[in-house]
């Protein structure tokens, strides 16, 4: 089967690599010019790991994501203390990484002229499998559109309901620090703002900080208020390069596309279901969505075959109803964390320090668990017996 991608970010890429793996032809388009040497830090947790490791990927990206695993996790108020304090062997699997590293890592892992760069691609919006590529037009088998938060896709398929401001603007870096100083992930909330910590390989740390005020010029007199806060908050920002902090205002869907798919079209990543980074699952998903899709494709007929037209949009349709409602569980819960580790209210700030204070561990760790909790759907319904993958 010919598979046209629009987007080379994580999402796109890693549908890239368990399709092409799996015998079809796959060709991805990505408007930059170069493959993204750039970006911050990247959580992944146990659900990614798993569907990275059905796409055959997994080890490969455990060997370039932390090399020990920090001991304990939590969530601080600026003076230091402990609001909750988790044993991270009885805690989720989590991978921190460059996104870089991950990019690098992904492309890497594609057929050599995969990936066409500096292309702008455009579906139909009748969601027939063609692509206008730099006004010629390319027809495909199926289009999987991995282009992100401002999906063009998804306004040309009438799918589009918006962006909503999440209320806060976010900056994040790595910067360089010993390891002894940075041995455990954290968050740190204040009212209107919050710090994370995330040791990486190399004695490198991901932080990122979030204020509820709108950043309209330099970013310096904003991390001003973060300097005075609890160790090693102080020294990950003395190390800095100011040129490398980057500041992002945070978005994500006013509501989810009522379906994935529009005909031989498909949404993935954060073009079908953004949401604000506050429970660390947005390139998450867009794995999941990427590992899915590959297993609902892998025993399709041929598409010479009569019966390759009902398959696939059986394959389609599967791939929709069973992701929409897993990502907009997530979706959801993001936003609700956001708005309330966010909170400037003083009132509502107290409310959940308390809260997060007389919680058990053991009910934080179970929350997580169920969030990060996921199994390959089930393809035998979808799978011929006898048939081979359509190939190349």
């Amino acid at each position: 089967m010919r598979i046209g991608i629009v987007g080379a970010g994580i999402g796109g890429l890693c549908a890239a690599v368990g399709l092409q793996a799996s015998g079809h032809a796959v060709t991805v388009c990505e408007r930059r010019l170069t493959s993204a040497s750039s970006g911050t830090g990247l959580t992944l947790f146990t659900n990614s790991l798993t569907a990275l490791d059905s796409l055959g990927i997994g080890e490969q990206v455990r060997a370039i994501s932390t090399a020990s695993r920090p001991k304990t996790s939590s969530i601080r108020i600026p003076d230091g203390r402990y609001l909750v304090s988790m044993n991270t062997a009885t805690t989720p699997r989590l991978a921190a990484l460059h996104r870089a590293d991950l990019h690098q890592l992904l492309a890497q892992a594609l057929l050599p002229g995969t990936i066409r760069h500096g292309v702008t691609a455009e579906v139909d919006t009748e969601g027939r499998p063609t692509l206008t590529v730099d006004s010629d037009q390319e027809t495909f088998d199926l289009v999987i559109a991995a282009d992100g938060i401002h999906s063009n896709a998804r306004c040309r398929w009438q799918l589009d309901h918006g962006l909503r401001h999440a209320g806060y603007s976010a900056l994040r870096a790595v910067t360089h620090l010993k390891r002894s100083a940075v041995d455990h992930l954290s968050e740190t909330l204040g009212r209107g703002a919050r710090f994370g910590i995330i040791p990486l390989t190399g004695d490198r740390v991901y932080w990122y900080a979030t204020v509820s005020t709108g950043i309209t010029a330099g970013h310096d007199g904003f991390l001003d208020q973060f300097r005075n806060w609890h160790d090693p908050i102080p020294a990950i920002l003395s190390n800095t390069d100011p040129e490398t902090v980057l500041h992002h205002e945070i978005h994500d869907l006013t509501a989810l596309p009522r379906t994935f798919m529009r005909g031989r079209g498909v949404l993935l990543g954060d073009a079908a279901h953004a949401m604000t980074p506050d429970i660390g699952q947005g390139a998450g998903q867009a794995i999941e969505d990427a590992a899915t899709l590959t297993a609902l494709l892998h025993r399709l007929p041929d598409p010479t075959d009569p019966l390759f037209p009902a398959a696939l949009d059986q394959a389609l349709r599967h791939y929709s109803e069973c992701r929409r409602p897993r990502v907009r569980h997530i979706w959801k819960q993001s936003r609700r964390t956001g708005f309330i580790n966010q909170s400037a209210n003083p009132v509502t700030a107290r409310l959940r320090n308390a809260a997060y204070a007389v919680a058990p561990s053991k009910v934080v760790q179970k929350t997580i668990n169920g969030l990060t909790r996921w199994e390959l759907p089930a393809t035998e319904s979808l799978a011929r017996n006898g048939r081979k993958p359509s190939g190349r």
